[in-house]
């Protein structure tokens, strides 16, 4: 990455983007990959990109994980309608890593309209759910226990995935969504005498750790001290609806549980629709600090929370005439307020002169022959620089040779040279060959 930094690092777009203002018309994920991972390889601050859709950001993703190690991903489904029947606990693994990484660290994360419009935990309840475990720490395995269902976890009698925990005497075993196994924390009496990974098939232990940081188990934290508050304003919007027999009993036996359920702090999947009764909720873009906001585009993205909205409505209004849904509440935030002081928005077509072009294309190279790859390493010479990247050092010096025999001239560089006008060789990895198009 260094080197095509080295290639952009006086490209008009790269300049819009590390001024943090301007329009940049671009025409792929490979295109806004590029631009980003400069930038924030430049200016090393958070940068939150937001797409229209799921897909669109999975695949700029994908695209900047090549590209960048400190890059998270913060997804939803696109649709409450299906979350409400298929609740997928992935995209909230997704969601707590996002999360995290933004209150840790300078990074690139990538949501989409759906995803920015949730209402998640707000922002200091959130820094204050992290448990940090060390060897010879003194707690009450039953007050760890407790502790760890206050953030979100469900018990279970065998953890063998995340957001669940179990207790067995002196042994708690908990799994933890930033680790790839579950986390066994064994105690004589009050003190944690071990704390180690076990495989969740095997269940044998397979590394001893002396510390470990426990993350959250749902991005619905609460303030605890408002539930009954929140109750009383569930049951004046209750006062307010007047339905048929069924679905009233319906509504009422649904209540009943709903407010059981926040009392007790399960964090199950309806109780997302009461979130905005509390007098604190979050967006993803309170948990980075003077981040820089990029949309793609600002157009689309509103058009899509147009049709979200739409969808909303009709989805709401059949809840509420069969008793599943109290009329009032306020399922998401608004993006396209949120984002009205964006920095950044790419686009698609150029419109004006005050908006700059930014277009990349696969480097289309055969390894049929010699001959062929001669023809078509001499056909990007006309681009005067051309960047041949090899993982290897066998494979540098296999290339060296291939272009001493073939009479073609060549500068070998290293991570923090320029690259000069010809060929230039450089052990290196580049995911795949591509082209920098000057319009």
């Amino acid at each position: 990455m260094k080197k095509i930094l080295n290639l952009l690092k006086n490209n008009p777009a790269l300049k819009v983007m590390l001024k943090g203002h301007g329009e940049i018309v671009t025409n792929e994920a490979s295109d806004e990959a590029y631009l980003i991972a400069s930038c924030f390889l430049l200016k090393k601050k958070t940068m939150i990109i937001v797409k229209e859709n799921q897909y669109q950001a999975l695949e700029l993703y994908r695209e900047l994980s090549q590209l960048l190690s400190a890059v998270c991903y913060f997804p939803s489904d696109e649709s409450l309608r299906i979350e409400s029947v298929a609740y997928s606990y992935e995209l909230v693994g997704e969601r707590l890593n996002a999360m995290a990484m933004l209150r840790k660290q300078p990074c690139v994360c990538i949501c989409h309209m759906h995803s920015l419009s949730r209402f998640i935990t707000p922002v200091h309840l959130f820094d204050q759910s992290f448990l940090s475990l060390k060897v010879g720490d003194v707690i009450d395995p039953q007050e760890l226990r407790k502790q760890l269902m206050h953030i979100g976890y469900h018990t279970s009698q065998r953890v063998d995935s995340p957001f669940y925990v179990s207790r067995r005497g002196g042994v708690i075993d908990v799994y933890s969504i930033q680790y790839e196994d579950p986390i066994r924390i064994e105690f004589f009496d009050d003190e944690i005498e071990s704390i180690s990974f076990y495989d969740k098939d095997s269940q044998r232990r397979t590394q001893s750790v002396k510390e470990v940081e426990i993350y959250p188990a749902t991005d619905m934290l609460f303030n605890d001290k408002e539930v009954e508050d929140v109750i009383k304003k569930m049951e004046e919007l209750h006062e307010n609806m007047h339905l048929q027999h069924e679905a009233e009993e319906t509504l009422e036996e649904h209540l009943f549980l709903d407010q059981e359920a926040l009392r007790s702090e399960d964090y199950n999947p309806r109780i997302y629709q009461y979130l905005s009764l509390f007098s604190e909720t979050s967006s993803l873009l309170d948990y980075a600090d003077d981040a820089m906001i990029i949309t793609s585009s600002y157009l689309n993205v509103s058009r899509s929370y147009q049709r979200y909205s739409e969808e909303n409505f009709y989805y709401f209004h059949e809840m509420q005439e069969v008793g599943e849904m109290l009329k009032g509440l306020s399922l998401t935030h608004n993006p396209v307020q949120l984002l009205k002081d964006r920095d950044i928005d790419f686009i698609s077509f150029k419109e004006n002169d005050n908006q700059v072009e930014f277009h990349t294309r696969p480097a289309q190279i055969e390894m049929i022959n010699d001959k062929t790859f001669i023809y078509q390493l001499n056909d990007y010479l006309t681009f005067d620089k051309v960047l041949i990247c090899l993982n290897e050092k066998k494979q540098v010096s296999s290339m060296l040779r291939f272009l001493e025999e073939h009479q073609l001239s060549y500068t070998v560089v290293g991570s923090e040279d320029q690259i000069y006008e010809g060929i230039n060789v450089y052990q290196g990895q580049l995911n795949r060959g591509l082209e920098f198009v000057e319009e």
